[in-house]
């Protein structure tokens, strides 16, 4: 591959007034060839940090970073060279294509400003910039398509672009999903109207799939019980992360009444009108034989769309009395906030004093409530001397083993 000298059909003092020293040129042979870029081709299906893909073609031709419903967040073309004023003579031609077109966006407004992070970075000077333009390191240069990347943040967009510079440059270690990122490419195609109905419709379908009854049991007084025990913060944590709901839930299936007939040997009566199509939300009862006594064990589990539903559920489902008049207040007063037994957020009960004010065995266990991602799961017995806890980890484990799975790259490189 060649690359053609680049110029600007402006004069120096031209070139000056509008783009100060943001351009350079030197003497070249025009016919010296310009190495193809090493890593180029490899860096389809990397997923930053941020929890974006990159999808797009090989070489010099524009590439997309999409989120995990194929949602473009920005577009990008990587120019490479050993020496970088080559590359960022190309990358400047570009954005004088654009500015081109918008003569209002440049004379002397940009600057290059190098980075913590190693990369020299085209700004704006006269304010915080909220999209990138060009970023450069190690004679790679990205020009960044400035109306792709309005929804990142500035800070984002700085990390996202060094993430990429460093996979370019073999500079560390990233994991590829690239099965993963053809299906998101191919929706990312599909435009915001059609890619709208198709959420809409998989979110339908991801209702459908609850057994009747889980929605009012995950849309109960939680929000009071919330508000009683102070852990408002941690919800809005976990909506602040999440651009959007995603559907169907990856663990859609686990939990569920044919997951429970094939992986667990505890007899189980699933509640009126809950069968094997539900498999994102049932609700039931296990049976516990311990010391010759039954013990009934009211469960449900709910897998939604995003996390901060899901820890909405979790409140909703502690005050869940099985059919009984609910008193939140008594509620709050005998829930232990998160104290680390199962799943990633968690909710017991204090433990249960006897008529000689000592704690029952196991009583603290006797009720469980947790979140492993975006699935809530409720366990609780109706004999406070039982405990739920190795139940909850059996459904757990499971849980976390699959994401971890989904959260195993393909490939590292």
């Amino acid at each position: 591959m060649e690359w053609k000298k680049v110029s600007l059909d402006i004069s120096p003092e031209e070139r000056k007034i509008s783009l100060g020293n943001l351009y350079e040129e030197i003497d070249i042979d025009e016919k010296k060839s310009v190495e193809k870029p090493p890593h180029t081709g490899n860096i389809f299906g990397l997923r930053s940090s941020l929890n974006y893909y990159i999808v797009g073609n090989k070489g010099d031709k524009m590439w997309s970073v999409v989120d995990s419903f194929g949602e473009v967040y920005m577009k990008f073309t990587i120019f490479y060279s050993p020496d970088r004023i080559y590359s960022r003579q190309v990358t400047m031609e570009n954005f004088m294509e654009m500015a081109s077109r918008m003569p209002h966006v440049h004379h002397g407004l940009f600057i290059y400003q190098i980075h913590e992070n190693g990369s020299t970075m085209l700004v704006r000077k006269d304010m915080v910039p909220r999209s990138l333009y060009s970023v450069e390191r190690e004679g790679y240069s990205l020009w960044i398509d400035p109306f792709s990347s309005l929804k990142l943040t500035n800070e984002e967009a700085i990390q996202l672009t060094g993430e990429i510079l460093d996979a370019l440059a073999g500079k560390r270690k990233f994991g590829f999903f690239p099965t993963r990122a053809r299906h998101l490419e191919a929706i990312s195609k599909l435009g915001p109207r059609k890619r709208s109905i198709r959420m809409s419709l998989l979110k339908r379908e991801a209702k459908s799939k609850m057994a009747p009854g889980i929605c009012d049991g995950i849309n109960g007084r939680g929000s009071k019980l919330i508000r009683k025990l102070n852990t408002m913060e941690i919800i809005r944590q976990a909506g602040a992360k999440e651009k959007r709901e995603i559907f169907p839930n990856i663990n859609n299936g686990i939990g569920t009444l044919g997951w429970i007939r094939k992986n667990m040997d505890v007899s189980f009566e699933p509640n009126a009108r809950n069968d094997e199509t539900h498999t994102n939300g049932i609700s039931g009862k296990f049976t516990i034989k311990q010391e010759d006594q039954e013990c009934i064990v009211h469960y449900m589990i709910a897998h939604l769309g995003s996390r901060a539903e899901a820890l909405c559920s979790l409140f909703a489902m502690q005050c869940n009395q099985y059919g009984q008049r609910v008193d939140v207040d008594r509620i709050a007063g005998m829930t232990r906030v998160h104290p680390g037994r199962v799943g990633d957020y968690d909710l017991c009960v204090k433990p249960i004093l006897n008529e000689l004010g000592m704690p029952v065995t196991d009583s603290e266990n006797a009720w469980i409530c947790f979140v492993r991602g975006n699935t809530a799961v409720m366990l609780k017995s109706e004999n406070m001397k039982i405990s739920v806890l190795p139940l909850a980890e059996i459904i757990d484990k499971a849980l976390k083993k699959n994401i971890e799975s989904y959260e195993t790259p393909e490939v590292v490189r």
